[in-house]
């Protein structure tokens, strides 16, 4: 059995560098002038602390473990070569915190932290992680000082809101809790059920220390549904994690023990503000579990005493330096209350693995009518590299499903202006009715000699190509549809071509008639016989609308105007388009460019004929007025194809203007002369009644 006995004494160091460092000075030169050296140092509980102090006690020969101190700076063996510790690092506790993340789906983290040893390792801990583990998480962080003031927490959280991020983890004191969430829920990005908070072990007990706030206040919706991640001594069902908690309860309920630590609290120099901690001794809450620190400071206890007695057998004496102490530290290994006790050999801290994490989830539980306090849930234990659910977690808008981690998507999409869609496809009804009366005036007069020389069945194919350019307006009208990209161009370019190759056919009929009349020659020419040439134009049409439906349709593209931050799109427009598509439309243009060209040439042919043989002037005129139009209208249709609604009105105005120059000026002049015979035959009519 071991005969070494430790005696212990303890100091407060305030959380205050100053203070930490003016009391291991002063128990170095202690030591010094006594040959009694101590054989180790239990602490501190800051890091920013225990690197100021652990300096000393490193250069001094003075083995230094701390149960809670968790900055990764402390790693650092040239600077601190004797400090250990039974907890991981914050570059550890940030595994656990990003694999929480990961397996909520969130990609976006920003986080909090104070300006100091700990929240500066900590959130570059979280980085490090981010940057070589969990590569899909993007973080952002934002720092406040220790002494922030009020404009600079404000500052520091809008600085978080400008992210859009919805997940926040906050490494921060518990004594900038409050005015960091009350400013947050100010600035719209905490109690609102969309903004998420998680804290690290700094947060203590702010929300579950026996407070309560006012159901609906800022802070208590700000609480809702937050949570703390930490390192935890152990969870009930340990063995010998109740144990301890067992003696601690044990402790209570003694009043020699309760007398003993308060005689054993620390007394302050004269000058310095009096804490009376008999306000913690005589608590409802004071030993009454294991809290955090008990199981960790624990198991440095324990593991320095390990370590001392292994000496102590392989040397036989109780003579040894504070390296030798450590370098046994080090290299042993125990079932502690917090798990399994394995430090790194090259650290001296505590290896995750062996270690245990809890969130706990801080849920609404009612005081009365009017207020409430919260209550923490463990809901996950992280062990040997993996979460583990032990309830549901609550978010803050009061479910259990885990909310995005990101903004709300904004998305502009370009679309057609309703109004001018209305106009235009008002004007294609305009159009295609037009076409139907047309047919029909063409029918109802096909016996008078004004239409029956203009050749009713070509006035009628006429009609009908028109209807189906003014048709391509509908599908041009539809967006995101690839049926309605394709559409487009089979009701134009036969439309089109249907019009155009009945146009030069007629005329070309009437030229042959006239120009055999004119050599006394009788010439017997069908519309059957002229039609021909129509056909096979409609059918190679046909033939290369096929191939370019087949090869490389049209199909609507999605074009991205601008992304948010996240790479989400929030300005779009569809756009028809194919890898091919300019080859095929090229091929249709210039075949129909050529139909268009011989419809000239004819009209030149015909155009000393009259009018009720042949409408040549009136074609010429409405060709002129395509051409001009297109001149125009293409160009512009095609420089503003990223401009919705430009595009639209420019390329469905040209159609109209096509479709309505061919009827009027086709149609008009035969009404104008019908009209004309019919008043000239009424005159004659009334003049004869007259004598």
């Amino acid at each position: 059995r071991c005969p070494i006995r430790f005696a212990a004494d303890s100091f407060d160091t305030e959380l205050s560098q100053k203070a930490g460092v003016d009391w291991m000075i002063r128990l170095i030169a202690d030591g010094a002038g006594s040959g009694l050296f101590p054989a180790a140092v239990l602490g501190a509980a800051s890091s920013r602390v225990s690197v100021a102090t652990s300096i000393i006690s490193g250069l001094s020969g003075v083995l230094q473990l701390s149960g809670i101190s968790t900055s990764p700076q402390l790693d650092d063996k040239s600077q601190f070569s004797l400090f250990g510790r039974t907890i991981p690092n914050d570059d550890g506790t940030s595994i656990p915190l990003l694999a929480q993340m990961s397996a909520w789906g969130v990609r976006y983290l920003a986080v909090l932290h104070m300006d100091d040893a700990y929240g500066n390792g900590f959130a570059n801990g979280i980085r490090l992680a981010a940057e070589t583990i969990f590569t899909d998480i993007k973080i952002q962080t934002f720092d406040i000082p220790v002494g922030a003031s009020d404009s600079t927490i404000s500052d520091a959280v809008a600085s978080l809101r400008r992210t859009q991020f919805t997940y926040f983890f906050g490494i921060i004191e518990q004594t900038h809790v409050e005015r960091v969430m009350s400013e947050a829920y100010r600035q719209g990005i905490a109690g609102d059920g969309v903004h998420n908070w998680l804290f690290s072990d700094a947060f203590g007990s702010t929300v579950t220390g026996g407070g309560s706030w006012e159901e609906g206040s800022p802070l208590a919706k700000s609480y809702s549904g937050t949570g703390i991640l930490s390192a935890v001594g152990g969870v009930e069902g340990m063995e010998k994690y109740d144990l301890l908690g067992d003696a601690l309860r044990s402790l209570r309920d003694s009043e020699a023990d309760i007398e003993f630590l308060d005689g054993i609290m620390p007394s302050y120099p004269e000058g310095h503000t009096e804490v009376d901690h008999t306000i913690y001794t005589k608590g409802d809450q004071f030993l009454k579990s294991q809290g955090m620190l008990a199981p960790f400071l624990y198991d440095a206890t324990i593991s320095v005493g390990l370590a001392a007695c292994d000496l102590y057998e392989s040397t036989g004496g109780l003579a040894f330096t504070g390296a030798e102490l450590f370098a046994r530290v080090l290299n042993t290994t125990f079932e502690g209350t917090s798990g399994t006790i394995v430090l790194d050999p090259d650290t001296g801290t505590r290896d995750p693995t062996s270690a245990l994490f809890i969130m706990t989830n801080f849920v609404p539980d009612p005081v009365n009518s009017t207020h409430v306090s919260f209550k923490g849930v463990n809901t996950d234990l992280f062990e040997s590299g993996s979460w583990r659910t032990l309830e549901p977690y609550v978010f803050g808008d009061g479910t259990t499903d885990v909310p995005s981690d990101l903004p709300k998507l904004e998305l502009v999409e370009d679309r057609i202006s309703p109004a001018l869609l209305g106009i235009m496809l008002a004007l294609c009804a305009l159009v295609i009715l037009l076409s139907l009366a047309s047919v029909a005036w063409t029918r109802y007069f096909r016996m008078r000699r004004v239409v029956r020389s203009s050749q009713p069945i070509f006035l009628s194919l006429i009609s009908a190509g028109v209807a189906l350019m003014a048709l391509g307006i509908v599908p041009l009208s539809i967006e995101g549809s690839d049926v309605a990209c394709m559409t487009t161009p089979w009701l134009l370019f036969l439309g089109f071509t249907l019009t155009f190759s009945a146009l030069f056919t007629k005329t070309y009929r009437i030229n042959q008639i006239m120009k055999n009349a004119a050599k006394f020659k009788r010439l017997t020419l069908t519309a059957t016989d002229v039609m021909k040439p129509m056909l096979a134009l409609l059918l190679v049409n046909v033939v290369i609308l096929v191939a370019f439906t087949a090869v490389s349709p049209l199909q609507s593209n999605t074009i991205v105007v601008d992304t948010d931050p996240f790479g989400r799109n929030i300005d779009t427009y569809y756009q028809c388009g194919s890898d091919k598509g300019p080859i095929f439309l090229g091929i249709l243009a210039g075949l129909n460019i050529a139909v268009l060209l011989f419809a000239i040439l004819q009209c030149w042919h015909a155009r000393k004929i009259s009018t009720e043989l042949s409408e040549s002037q009136y074609i010429f005129s409405a060709i002129s007025i395509i051409i001009m139009a297109s001149f125009l209208g293409i160009p512009v249709s095609i420089i503003a194809r990223d401009n919705v609604n430009a595009f639209y009105f420019v390329a469905g105005g040209l159609i109209v203007i096509v479709c309505l120059s061919i009827l009027l000026l086709i149609y008009a002049p035969k009404v104008h002369v019908l009209r004309s015979k019919e008043d000239a035959k009424k005159r004659k009519s009334d003049v004869t009644s007259t004598n």
